[in-house]
């Protein structure tokens, strides 16, 4: 048998098994870093999700327009969702989203200790 052949059993063997990738789960809330909570819940009426790359200049020339529009309205009546989006075409885009998702993690982290300890 050739090459091809054997590829093609080995796909029919694995995929008639039942062996597949399942289903990836739906997240418990909604991915992303929200701008701030309101006091009653998170579920508002408008909510904008942004998709800024970290070191894309058009990004950042609209970030201080959304952080004014969601603090205008403010978290009751508007929700501000950012997420991390790296373009292929900016260097080292993927890696500072990596940093700013740790740091944002460990932020919280250390705000939760905080609480608790205090």
């Amino acid at each position: 048998m050739t090459t091809g052949k054997y590829v093609f059993a080995i796909f029919t063997v694995f995929f008639a098994s039942g062996v597949q990738a399942q289903e990836v789960p739906i997240p418990p809330r909604p991915l992303g870093y929200v701008h701030a909570y309101g006091q009653t819940t998170n579920l508002t009426a408008v909510q904008i999700d942004a998709f800024l790359d970290p070191l894309c200049p058009d990004s950042k020339q609209a970030f201080p327009t959304l952080l004014q529009v969601a603090n205008h309205y403010g978290p009751d009546v508007l929700t501000l969702r950012l997420h991390m989006f790296p373009l292929p075409y900016h260097r080292n885009s993927y890696l500072a989203s990596m940093v700013n998702t740790k740091a944002t993690t460990y932020t919280i982290y250390v705000t939760k200790f905080l609480k608790k300890n205090t």
